[in-house]
């Protein structure tokens, strides 16, 4: 199975792990490393520093950035309304950090 077939087939449930190169096994693992264990630290790290309503909110920029690399790196085309709809979140997210925040009352 060719390296670019395998993400692929493991999405579709069709993954033979047999007919897998040790390119396509390396492939997998950087996939894995990241995509998936290499943002956790700086994610735990955000929650601890600015809370995390403002880690949600900064969270919504992630699908931007995949949208722009997809672009930069693979050439993708991008419509008028995928531009228009990423800054629209992007000035949503921007309104909401700015805001200010309502005073909390504890419960006595």
């Amino acid at each position: 199975m060719r390296t670019s077939e395998t993400a692929g087939s493991a999405l579709l449930g069709e993954l033979r792990r047999g007919a897998l190169t040790s390119g396509a096994w390396g492939w997998l693992a950087w996939l894995a490393v990241v995509s998936t264990v290499a943002p956790i630290g700086p994610l735990f790290a955000g929650l601890r520093r600015v809370g995390p309503t403002s880690v949600s909110i900064l969270a919504t920029v992630e699908p931007r950035v995949t949208v722009l690399l997809a672009f930069a790196v693979f050439g993708e085309r991008l419509a008028t309304v995928h531009v228009a709809g990423g800054a629209l979140v992007l000035a949503a997210a921007a309104l909401v950090v700015r805001a200010p925040r309502p005073a909390v009352r504890m419960a006595a």
